[in-house]
C-alpha cells in the first residue's frame, strides 16, 4: 500500500504544492476543497501522482536504453529478470521497506521541485 497508494498520493501533493503559484492559487483554498471534497480530491491527487510516478519509471526506462550499461546502477532496473518485488517484499524487512520508502520520497520530491516548482 506504500507504493501503489501513499507514495502517489504525496506525489499528487506535493506536485500541486509546487504548482501552486502557477495556478495563482493558496494551499488554504487547496485545503478548503480537501473539507468539501475529501473523496474526490484525494483521488485526483493520487492520480496525478500515479500519472508523473508512471512517466518517472518511463523516463528512466528510457535513459536505460540511451545510456551506457552501469550508469543508473543505483536506480533498480524494471526490467531485469532476475528482479522479483514479490520476493523482495516478504524477505525485507520494515526497517528497509521504510528506508527505500523515505529515499524514494526525497528522489521524487527533489525531481518534483526541479521540474515544476523551478519554472
Amino acid at each position: 500500500t506504500l507504493e501503489v497508494v501513499i507514495f502517489p498520493t504525496l506525489s499528487g501533493w506535493w506536485i500541486d504544492i509546487c504548482s501552486l503559484s502557477m495556478c495563482d492559487s493558496t494551499l488554504s483554498e487547496r485545503i478548503n476543497y480537501l473539507y468539501a471534497a475529501p473523496g474526490t480530491t484525494m483521488f485526483l491527487h493520487w492520480l496525478v501522482g500515479m500519472v508523473f510516478v508512471f512517466y518517472f519509471a518511463s523516463f528512466v526506462l528510457l535513459l536505460r536504453q540511451v545510456l551506457r550499461p552501469g550508469v543508473l546502477w543505483f536506480l533498480k532496473n524494471l526490467n531485469d529478470p532476475d528482479f522479483h518485488p514479490v520476493q523482495e517484499m516478504i524477505t525485507y524487512s520494515m526497517v528497509k521497506h521504510v528506508r527505500r520508502f523515505c529515499i524514494s520520497c526525497v528522489v521524487f520530491g527533489f525531481s518534483i521541485m526541479l521540474i515544476v516548482w523551478a519554472h
